[in-house]
This record gives structure tokens, sequence and C-alpha cells, in this order.
């Protein structure tokens, strides 16, 4: 019944805090053995204590008992005491820093903050004015803390060995403070309570049973950390969050200066022009007709000159001249449309427009002569209409003059491919393919 009692008090004071009940995960029959075996060694420690007098404990040590253990050096306790005060503040400031990091402190550390306050025992008034016990109105860490420098003065019990090295360890892995309390607190918290009841020898047995069941009650260390491995969060150190925080200097941008520019960027890809292995094609005069020209069309619904120009466009560098012309002079045509033209890597340092009142404009790169754009990202084509290898063009030609230029690139074509000493199989079905349309 009265650990019923305790667990239904337990559960009120958390609800009373605003914070939800937390579920313990399901354990292993390895984890269970493991937390049946510390709960165990809790009990042979609480039996030892009962069977030891309290005056043995609570009197002055005895030679014997002084060379059981080597007293402690004033630096030794000095450090102890940083450290304990260091994992403290580090406590109370990452409880306050953030909704997750107490959410994952308060999972890491349930007893320590939610920790039922015992029952209230009658202490022995001192004076006339009744004024109860000083040490009765210190907090549960000031009184842990009294009770361990105590101990620590006095040589201690053989349980305290696992607090010293815990203590010392301290300064190397500060995330033990912000685990659990060890074995070697429980027992400290048990003796300091028990030396400063006195005569309750009452009150002190209940707080040593209700310290051994929160100590069976509590997970262990090794049982956490299978819990919690899919957390990550949980296990992060407190120098890692402060280091997130920490937001880097931002470096000033170094002044841009212009690049020098040795001249045009070289074109990535040039298109093949085969006009120079066969001899000039002499091209009739374009003679505008008196109607426009028609829309392309595709498929069985292209007339005879229109299956001509197609055929033609796919092929044209055969037998026309090469386009845009080599000599055409780019820049004065991109003056005749208002512009100038900036490289590229200096095109965010030049002012949008000279002196001449001329804008800027950069080269399209990759091989495409005479092609520009503007700031707003406009193309501007400044490539000559006349000799361009398009519909509109070739249209304005007449059919016997299509037909023969047709026929002329097929064959030079023909000579092309057999000039090669090794074809993949697609080109030898063209190649046939050619054959027969140059049969027709």
């Amino acid at each position: 019944m009265a650990e019923e009692e305790r667990a239904l008090k337990r559960q009120k004071s958390l609800s009373d805090e605003g914070c939800e009940f937390q579920r313990r995960p399901q354990l292993t029959p390895e984890q269970q053995l493991l937390l049946e075996k510390k709960r165990q060694q809790a009990l042979e420690r609480r039996l030892q204590r009962q069977a030891t007098p309290s005056q043995a404990r609570t009197g002055p040590p005895t030679p014997a008992a002084a060379g059981a253990q080597p007293a402690l050096s004033e630096e030794q306790l000095e450090r102890i005491r940083l450290n304990r005060e260091a994992a403290l503040a580090r406590k109370r400031l990452a409880a306050g820093c953030a909704p997750s990091t107490q959410v994952a402190l308060e999972s890491a550390d349930v007893t320590s903050y939610h920790q039922p306050a015992p029952a209230p025992t009658e202490q022995p008034e001192t004076g006339a004015g009744g004024i109860q016990d000083p040490s009765q109105c210190l907090s549960q860490d000031e009184k842990r803390e009294d009770g361990l420098q105590m101990q620590d003065r006095e040589g201690g019990e053989s349980d305290n060995d696992s607090e010293m090295t815990s203590a010392s360890s301290a300064t190397a892995e500060p995330w033990l403070e912000l685990s659990e309390p060890s074995e070697g607190d429980l027992s400290s918290s048990s003796s300091s309570s028990s030396s400063s009841d006195g005569s309750g020898s009452s009150s002190s047995e209940e707080s040593e049973d209700d310290e051994i069941a929160e100590e069976a009650e509590e997970p262990d260390p090794e049982v956490q950390d299978h819990a919690e491995a899919g957390n990550p969060d949980a296990d992060a150190l407190p120098e890692d969050r402060d280091m997130d925080d920490e937001c880097p200097e931002e470096e000033l941008p170094e002044p841009r200066t212009a690049p020098t520019c040795t001249g045009e960027a070289r074109p990535k890809s040039l298109v093949p022009c085969c006009t120079d292995r066969w001899p000039h094609v002499a091209l009739q005069p374009i003679t505008p007709a008196g109607g426009e020209v028609p829309a392309p069309r595709t498929g069985r619904d292209r007339n005879a000159k229109q299956k001509l120009v197609a055929k033609l466009l796919c092929r044209w560098w055969y037998v026309l001249p090469d386009w845009p012309p080599k000599d055409f002079d780019f820049e004065t045509a991109l003056a005749e449309r208002g512009y100038r033209k900036v490289h590229v890597e200096a095109f965010e340092l030049e002012p949008d427009a000279d002196d001449a009142g001329l804008r800027k404009a950069f080269p399209v790169s990759g091989g495409f002569r005479g092609l520009y754009r503007n700031p707003e990202g406009c193309l501007i084509d400044v490539r000559p209409v006349a000799g361009r290898p398009s519909y509109d063009q070739l249209m304005l030609r007449t059919t016997q003059e299509l037909h023969r230029l047709v026929v002329l690139a097929y064959t030079r074509q023909l000579e092309d491919l057999d000039a090669k000493p090794h074809l993949p199989e697609t080109e030898l079905e063209m190649r046939q393919q050619l054959r027969q349309e140059l049969a027709e």
C-alpha cells in the first residue's frame, strides 16, 4: 500500500507541474536481469547500513577506518566542489535554454527534477525561539552536497569510491553530470539524511525506504542507453549546443576588379563546313515572289517544293556557302541595333550605357556567332538574312534549282560516307537509303 501511495503522489506531482507522466520503455530480458541485480545490490547496502550502529557512522573515524581509504587533499576536495557547482550551473542553464532541451533533461533525469518531497518529520527545536535546525532549511541539492562533504572529511564508507571516481572524471566527461544520480549519490544522500535526523530513527528508515524504492525504479544507465539510442538530441553535449549558438563573423566581400580580357572567347564547338572540300556552287539570285511564302507543313501535307526544301535543309552545308559568313562585321551590326559588345566577365562592372548611348550586350557562348543578350536577357540576332539556309529563304528559289542542289548534296554526302573506313550500322543504312533516293 505504501508503494502504491508513493506512486500516486509521484504521478500527481508530475500532473501538477504540467508534465505528462512518462511511460517506461519495454525492457528486454537482459535489461530486466540487470535491473533486478541493481535492486538486490541496493537492498544489501540497506541491510548493511541498518546493521551498522548510527553512532559508528556519525562518530569520529577510527584509525582502522582512516587507514582503509586515504584522506583527500584540500586541492582534490576543492576540485570536487568546483565540478559539482559547475554541473549544477549547467543543469540550471540547460533547463532555462529551450523547451526541447528541458524535455531532454527531464527524460534523462526524472528523479532529479520531479522527485516527490518526503513526508515532513518533527525536528527538535533549539533555543527559546523554536528555530528549526538550519540543515532542514536547505534545498535537496545543498543537502546532498553537505552530506557528501561531511563524508569526504570523515573518510566515508566503501560506497564512496564510485562517487570520488565520477567526481574526479567530471572535468573530462561533463555529460556525466547530466545523467541520472549514481549509486554513490543515493548512498550519500541516505547517509546524510540519517546523520541530520539525529534521534528520528523512524523517519530515517522511511527516507531510506523511499530511496531504495526510487533506486529500484530508476533505469540503469546501460538500459537507458538502449532505450534512447534513437534520440540523438538527448545525448547532445552542452558544449556542442553552445558552439551551435555561436555564429561566425561575416567576412567582408573583397572589392571586385575588372578582369583582363585578352580577346573574344574561342567558341566551344564549330559547325563543320564541307564547302572547302568541293568547288563553289553557283547560285541564282533570289527574286522575291509576288505572293507570300506558304506556311511550312509536315509529313504528307507537303507539296513537291516543300519536300525538296526539307531534304536540302538536312544537308545544306554540302552545297551552300558557310553561314553566317566568317568575315561579317557583327559589332557594326550590333551598333546599328543600339548595343555595344561587352565580355561576359566584365558585364556586371560595365555601365548600362556608354557616352554614345549604346547599351551593353554580351555574346552567347557555344559557337553561335552573331547572337547576343542584353541586360534584360532578350536575344539579339544580328546575323545577315542574305544567304541564310532557312525555309523562308529557300522557298524563294525555283524548283529546278532546288532539285539540282538536292542531287548535288546527296552525291557529296555519299562521297563523305564512302571516305570513312568504318561506319556504324545506322550510317550504313543511311548510305543505302541515300543511294536508292539518288537513283530515283
